[in-house]
């Protein structure tokens, strides 16, 4: 009898143990559980303050492009891209830059020349736990950065950002379009190959393009256009717009006004942004060509590692 008391005593204190253990398992499971959704919804805040960076590093980018460095804007550039931090909406409410918990840091790189124009946004945010705190961690401090580049001129432009018009740099005499063939101030075709905005990928230097019927009805007043940029003379030093040629730059243009069927005033609106990729090259033609695309080019605002 005194053997099954003492076997019934251990067998009670075994069950007793073991409920302790899984009590204590349990326990464990349910604080490591808890944690991984504190560090789970601390990588989610991330991705979306990681967003936010970029967009605000490309917004900052965009206010550099200049070819020369005293006329990038950097103030403007760091007061629109806080601006566009400040849109955003991080884990349920707008980023506000505490200077303390939440920030924000800008700086800018500008360089002479082509070489691109690079803002740089470094943020970094808390992020509240629900579970942690209960072993004394209140919140999960995350960090992100970003840098975006503002490239002047473009290797290649995607399909469908132009309109099917090349012009010169005889444009900016009189800033006015020049479609007849027999002026000596003839100065830009409607393409041939192209019809309306339906362009393919365009490859500077090596797109060729050729003179097609006239259509000045379909350029609107107060419109912007992104147009393809031609060599203003010919072969053999002819100072006259040749029928066809490589497309070694684009632009923008504004019509003001329709002068006649083959005559309109336009501006020419530099530094304008497009879709391709960025990157210079050595353009070809007289120095009007090389100093036209260079002063009115488009520019490429892109991320960089």
């Amino acid at each position: 009898m005194f053997k099954s008391r003492r076997r019934r005593g251990l067998r009670n204190q075994s069950g007793a143990m073991a409920s302790v253990l899984l009590l204590l398992t349990c326990l464990g499971l349910l604080i490591v559980g808890s944690i991984g959704i504190d560090v789970s919804h601390a990588f989610y805040v991330r991705a979306q303050l990681q967003t936010v960076a970029d967009n605000s590093a490309l917004t900052g980018a965009y206010y550099l492009c200049s070819l020369m460095p005293g006329q990038a804007d950097v103030k403007r550039s760091e007061e629109m891209a806080r601006k566009m931090a400040a849109r955003s909406i991080v884990d349920g409410r707008y980023f506000e830059d505490d200077g303390e918990n939440s920030t924000l840091s800008y700086a800018s790189e500008v360089k002479c020349g082509s070489a691109p124009q690079v803002c740089r946004i470094s943020m970094t945010r808390p992020v509240p736990t629900s579970f942690g705190r209960l072993v004394g961690c209140h919140t999960i401090p995350v960090s992100v950065s970003s840098q975006a580049g503002a490239f002047c001129g473009t290797r290649t432009v995607a399909a469908n950002w132009l309109t099917n018009l090349a012009i010169s740099h005889k444009v900016q005499k009189e800033n006015k379009l020049d479609l007849d063939p027999s002026s000596e101030e003839h100065n830009a075709w409607f393409i041939q190959e192209w019809s309306g905005q339906s362009n393919p990928v365009v490859k500077m230097g090596s797109t060729s393009v050729s003179r097609g019927p006239v259509n000045l009805a379909s350029l609107e007043k107060g419109r912007v256009y992104n147009v393809a940029i031609v060599k203003g003379e010919g072969a053999k030093g002819e100072n006259r717009l040749p029928p066809s040629s490589e497309v070694i730059g684009t632009t923008s243009i504004i019509v003001i006004a329709t002068e006649s069927a083959t005559s309109a005033r336009i501006k020419v609106l530099p530094g304008g942004l497009i879709k391709g990729q960025p990157g210079s090259y050595l353009v070809p033609g007289s120095t009007g060509d090389v100093q036209f695309v260079l002063r009115n080019g488009h520019w490429r605002v892109a991320l960089m590692k």
